[in-house]
């Protein structure tokens, strides 16, 4: 949903396409042809393999001015566990993090660690977007990582509770 969703508001808001990271496993690969099938860049690697390219693609990416796009529970989980990879980056280039939570209803989620969630046809979506969050060089990293999982469980169960109600947002 997040490559639809980004196609969608860069022909109605005048969005950006992010650099998308995405690991080099077999299933990254998939994602990756996905993402480009909706214009988006990517950048092979995650922590556990690539990490060194990939960061310095990130930061170089960020120092162009470009947006880049991280889902912060890496390639292997556990599920919501808001890895460090970002943080870094953060601290490391002064960009701010924007949280961000999709939702569908109904929708099924696969089998697999991070229960990727497909929606079902005519599925109600929504996407949440949490305020902008700034990482100071000096932060504790292990604190930011776990305030940033309090942020997007929030992001997230707002996001579901839109999807299950018959609100509808612009």
């Amino acid at each position: 949903m997040a490559a639809w969703l980004n196609e969608r508001l860069r022909a109605s808001h005048g969005a950006r396409a992010p650099r998308v990271l995405v690991s080099l496993s077999r299933n990254g690969g998939l994602m990756a042809r996905f993402a480009g099938q909706f214009g988006l860049d990517v950048v092979r690697g995650s922590s556990s393999g690539g990490a060194r390219a990939a960061v310095r693609a990130l930061a170089a990416a960020l120092d162009r001015g470009e947006d880049i796009a991280v889902f912060p529970d890496g390639p292997r989980g556990p599920r919501e566990v808001f890895k460090p990879g970002a943080i870094a980056l953060s601290a490391l280039t002064g960009a701010y993090i924007v949280p961000v939570a999709v939702a569908a209803h109904p929708a099924r989620r696969l089998p697999s660690w991070d229960e990727f969630l497909i929606p079902l046809p005519f599925a109600r979506c929504a996407a949440v977007f949490g305020e902008a969050v700034g990482v100071p060089r000096d932060a504790d990293r292990t604190w930011m990582c776990r305030e940033m999982e309090r942020i997007l469980t929030a992001v997230t169960a707002a996001a579901d509770r839109m999807v299950r109600s018959r609100a509808i947002a612009i």
